[in-house]
């Protein structure tokens, strides 16, 4: 069996609203930024497929050091 990784090398930063934080994150955050790794993998011919689409969402409302400490 073959085994292929996809998107895990790069990340987007969405900013959303404080109350989306939790939402988006199934509530295992604060309310300044998240990780969601939103993996799926599917198999085929031998081949096991392995996707990522990971994503920063972060407090819109953040700006100089506390955006970034938030991205840390």
């Amino acid at each position: 069996m073959r085994l292929v990784f996809q998107g895990h090398t790069h990340s987007g930063t969405v900013p959303v609203a404080a109350s989306e934080i939790g939402r988006r994150c199934h509530d295992r955050h604060g309310d300044t930024a998240c990780f969601h790794h939103l993996g799926r993998w599917t198999e085929n011919n031998g081949v096991l497929t392995v996707k990522f689409q990971p994503t920063i969402y972060i407090n819109s409302a953040l700006t100089g050091r506390a955006r970034t400490v938030a991205l840390r």
